[in-house]
Parts: structure tokens; sequence; C-alpha cells
């Protein structure tokens, strides 16, 4: 998809930034929520179980109608007054209720959320997100803001968002592209594929994937197919990251877990951390 976009942006000259926002807005979309704004003025009791989520909420000037948060969004500008509720494993879904929420925000997979069971079984309106392309992270924003009747917020932050993305995506317009091998898990390795939303993250920073023949968002290579294919830059978001390099005489760069980890809303942050790594220092 983002080969036939750079593309598409040479031959005919249409601004990448136009570009990349109809292509975010109107590619693949997957399954939407079934949503329920809130009443137009209004005042909100929301919990955030999410840090991404509540930086959203935040910005979109409904911090004071936050009252209960994780212990990851806690410590965040204009949150720490808020009910400290735990991490979203222990949860105790009375301490939800008692709060009496209109809305309960979390990120991840349905089956993943322990509480998400008791909480519909409690008539709490529970909202999951789980964006699997770039295009889901943008949907996710604008339905936020749907929901809580923020819609020019949440339009205002995608365009914002794409101009972003616009910028660094079209850099090396015409240029080769590092390839890139990105380490997810060491033993055994398993490394980002041709496809999925880390797939998307790295094509946009201005890389290429460099195992293409093996298709899935995920994929098992053996060290020889790695060294084989010869890549410009290694990235390793490994747990055991920090342990001696994969590959040889191949520049090396050991970032975060949490990049690789997924589900995310912060698809500008990690683009612009590969963006700036995909160069060798100088």
């Amino acid at each position: 998809m983002y080969r036939r976009f750079f593309g598409v942006v040479r031959k005919i000259g249409i601004p990448a930034g136009l570009l990349i926002l109809a292509m975010l807005a109107c590619g693949e979309s997957e399954e939407p929520q079934k949503l329920r704004p809130a009443a137009p003025e209004t005042t909100l009791r929301i919990i955030s179980l999410s840090p991404e989520l509540s930086r959203l909420i935040v910005s979109f000037g409904l911090a004071t109608e936050i009252i209960g948060v994780d212990a990851a969004s806690h410590s965040l500008p204009k949150l720490e007054s808020t009910a400290n509720l735990g991490t979203l494993e222990g949860l105790d879904t009375s301490a939800v209720t008692a709060l009496k929420p209109d809305f309960v925000f979390v990120l991840g997979e349905d089956d993943q959320i322990p509480i998400a069971a008791e909480l519909r079984e409690r008539g709490i309106p529970l909202y999951i997100f789980n964006p699997t392309s770039s295009n889901a992270v943008i949907q996710s924003i604008q339905d936020l803001g749907t929901i809580l009747d923020r819609k020019e917020r949440a339009q205002s932050a995608t365009r914002r968002l794409t101009q972003e993305i616009s910028k660094i995506a079209t850099e090396r317009d015409g240029e080769k592209r590092p390839s890139v091998a990105w380490i997810l898990q060491r033993d055994p390795i398993v490394v980002v594929g041709d496809r999925g939303l880390l797939h998307e993250i790295l094509e946009l920073a201005g890389g290429e994937i460099a195992l293409h023949q093996f298709p899935g968002e995920r994929i098992e290579v053996s060290r020889h197919m790695l060294a084989a294919r010869k890549p410009d830059l290694i990235l390793d978001s490994s747990p055991q990251g920090q342990q001696e390099p994969i590959a040889m005489g191949v520049r090396t760069e050991v970032i975060p877990t949490s990049i690789g980890e997924l589900p995310t809303l912060d698809l500008l942050g990690r683009i612009q951390l590969i963006h700036g790594l995909l160069d060798p220092p100088q």
C-alpha cells in the first residue's frame, strides 16, 4: 500500500499530506463498535484504563470529567487527583461500579480484558479499542471524539497526526529506503512481517521490511535467514534486547519492548522514534 502511495506522489505531484490523510481515513476499516454518544453539554463521569486513551481524553478538554484511571495513567498531568484503580489485570470491578461512570474506556483485545464481561453484566458502558492498522488508529480517535461529543477536537487531532506522519513518510521520497529487520522476540527469533500495524509503522517511518518473501504479521526466522537478507539495520525490541547482537556486522539499535507491543494509539510517537534511527550516526 505504501509503495503505491509513494509512487503516486512522485508521479502526479499531489501534496503528500492530503494523500496520506485520504489513505488513513479511507483505508480498510474494521468492524466498528456501536457508539452511544454523550448528550451535548452534559457533565460526564469517565474512567480511562489506558494512558494513551487518558492523554487523548485530556486533550479533548475533559480532564476534570475523568473520575478514575489505571495506575499508569495516574501520574499523567491533570490526573493525579483522580481515583487510582490499579492495574488492569488486578482491577476491582466493585470499585469501578462505585464510581458510577458514564463511560469506561480500555485499550486492548476484548478476550484479554478480564473485567470486560463483569462490567457489561453490571450494565456499565464499556468501550474497548483495539486498532490493528494505521487507518484503525485514526478511526479510534474519531470514535472517541464521537462518543464524548468532541468531534471537532478529534478531527483536529487526526489532522495534526496525518500532517506530521506525511512529513516523515515522504522525507525519503525518491531515495533508497533502508531495509530493516525488527526483532520482537529472540528465542525463537520472531520479526515483524510484511503486514499489520507494526509493518505500517516501519514503512511510514521510512524503512522497508528486510524479509518480504515471508508473509505474515510476525515471522519466525533463523539467524542464518536473517543474515542472508543483509538488512541495513536491526531494530531489537525483544525483552532480551541487551544481549549480544543477533547478526554480526549489522548495525543494531535496541529500543524499548513497549514499542513493539500492541495495541497502541501512539502511531506518531513510534514512527518518530524509528525514523530517527534509520540513518547511521554521523
